[in-house]
């Protein structure tokens, strides 16, 4: 039997989880990496700032995290892991636009999930900031 397009790139997607801080990405993405039997990773830009299990965010340096966060999903891709998960908040669509260059280039299919809840922050980011990210909010 012949397979579709779809059922081609589904067996490399790249899943981007977007969401305000505390809305519950890094449990989507922990939930997405254990359903699948395939080999998948997930990243995040919160990823850099971990030391140990200890987290310090520094503000100067969310650049370089983000870029780290592409790095490693490029990496991923050339080495043809499955299924990425990349959990960050993407508010605004140019946000996530280096992502998207990275699945077309590699040819993955991508998905795009959006978390709504509020569990409150993890990591302890300020309501102003969180205040700040949802006026900034851009539809899909």
């Amino acid at each position: 039997m012949k397979r579709t397009l779809w059922e081609e790139k589904i067996k490399r997607t790249l899943w981007i989880v977007r969401g305000l801080s505390g809305s519950g990405k890094t449990t989507v993405a922990n939930i997405l990496g254990n359903g699948f039997e395939a080999s998948n990773l997930a990243f995040s830009a919160d990823d850099y700032f971990y030391s140990g299990r200890e987290y310090k965010f520094d503000r100067t340096k969310l650049g370089e995290a983000h870029k780290s966060c592409q790095n490693e999903v490029a990496s991923a891709m050339q080495s043809g892991v499955c299924h990425i998960i990349v959990h960050n908040t993407f508010s605004q669509r140019w946000e996530f636009k280096p992502y998207k260059e990275l699945a077309e280039a590699n040819d993955y299919g991508i998905f795009i999930l959006e978390c709504q809840n509020d569990f409150g922050s993890e990591h302890d980011v300020p309501r102003e900031t969180i205040t700040r990210m949802r006026d900034r909010w851009e539809d899909i």
